[in-house]
């Protein structure tokens, strides 16, 4: 998706099982005037050093607003999720702090920065 800078950010990752079955749909938002200067793939993809690896090249220009996901079973949709996020940034222009709402509730999460980047 661009975000009108010329810049993109993943809208949508399809998962199929072995038989090409839609298993999963999960769609991305974003703010259109947050940068993400960590450009980190998302835990919520990845876990652990995962994160820092190019999965998908750059996953994203800009913050993501929302998370919405959709699993399917026998092509019927089977659950819905959603999440959204909000941030505190510090004086640097980095994000300090993710805040997570989801139907589980809220959480938040300070991201840690060191003389590379995020830790």
């Amino acid at each position: 998706m661009n975000n009108g800078s010329g810049k993109y950010n993943l809208s949508t990752i399809k998962f199929f099982d072995s038989k090409g079955q839609l298993t999963k749909h999960t769609t991305y938002t974003y703010y259109n005037n947050e940068e993400d200067p960590s450009k980190l793939n998302p835990t919520i993809i990845v876990f652990g050093r995962a994160k820092y690896l190019p999965i998908f090249g750059n996953f994203n220009f800009n913050s993501i607003k929302s998370v919405n996901e959709t699993n399917y079973l026998n092509q019927a949709v089977s659950s819905n999720s959603s999440r959204e996020f909000s941030y505190t940034w510090n004086e640097d222009t980095w994000i300090q702090n993710v805040v997570e709402k989801s139907s589980i509730g809220i959480n938040s999460f300070k991201r840690k920065y060191g003389k590379l980047g995020m830790l």
